[in-house]
């Protein structure tokens, strides 16, 4: 039955500090979720000491930093859930129906994948198709995810490009989710304004590099016509 489905949630983790407690402490709010999935992606030593010290999740450790798309690919192995909802661990403004809004589409079959569409972004120049289409929060059945293994092939941050490369060009079913009044910390805010500035620029360089401008522009566009889950 479908009540009886599973949802593991994983985070990936790397250098975030005591910024992950509050998405952990809002996520075990959810009853839905049956394990919470934090993979520490070679954090320093402030950041291992803050999530050993986290009750009632599942730590996964790499012993180096090999970027997100390992990390999630790591939770997904590792999850023992039917559903997999993948959250960034630096939310800001995350509330337990948000994370229930992205499930319910899933859990009642009314689509394959969610996507979170967050209303307060730092870089104002993108728009809402760019906004929804790199999101790291996102819930699907972990079959597809397995069934797509090669997805997590993607270098560094690059699993959400790859992930729209595959399943946009299907016929699965994809809706976005309203997260009014999430945000998340920038870059600017962990590594100061030039810092985070470049490593935003790299960000979008790298995803442009991947994809090229046909592609990403289709993403976008893509993700903006999206229909909107209640």
């Amino acid at each position: 039955m479908i009540k009886s489905k599973k949802v593991s949630l994983v985070i990936p983790s790397f250098n975030e500090k005591k910024r992950i407690l509050d998405v952990v402490n809002v996520a075990k709010q959810v009853p839905q979720i049956s394990e919470i999935i934090i993979v520490d992606d070679g954090s320093d030593l402030v950041s291992k000491n803050i999530l050993k010290k986290i009750t009632g999740i599942k730590l996964i450790v790499h012993p180096q930093n090999f970027g997100k798309t390992t990390a999630l690919k790591t939770g997904v192995i590792h999850a023992a859930g039917d559903i997999i909802i993948f959250l960034d661990a630096d939310l800001v403004g995350l509330q337990p129906h948000h994370i229930r809004q992205l499930l319910k589409p899933v859990l009642s079959n009314q689509a394959d994948i969610t996507l979170s569409q967050r209303d307060r972004h730092h870089w104002k120049i993108f728009d809402e198709g760019f906004i929804v289409a790199y999101t790291g929060d996102r819930c699907l059945n972990k079959e597809l995810l397995v069934d797509n293994i090669d997805i997590f092939e993607a270098p560094g941050y690059l699993f959400e490009a790859a992930f729209n490369q595959r399943f946009f060009n299907s016929d699965l079913s994809i809706a976005r989710v309203r997260f009014t009044g999430v945000s998340h910390f920038s870059k600017q805010e962990k590594d100061g304004i030039f810092l985070g500035l470049v490593k935003d620029i790299q960000m979008v360089w790298k995803i442009l590099r991947f994809l090229r401008l046909k592609k990403l522009l289709f993403q976008t566009s893509h993700s903006r016509n999206l229909p909107l889950s209640s």
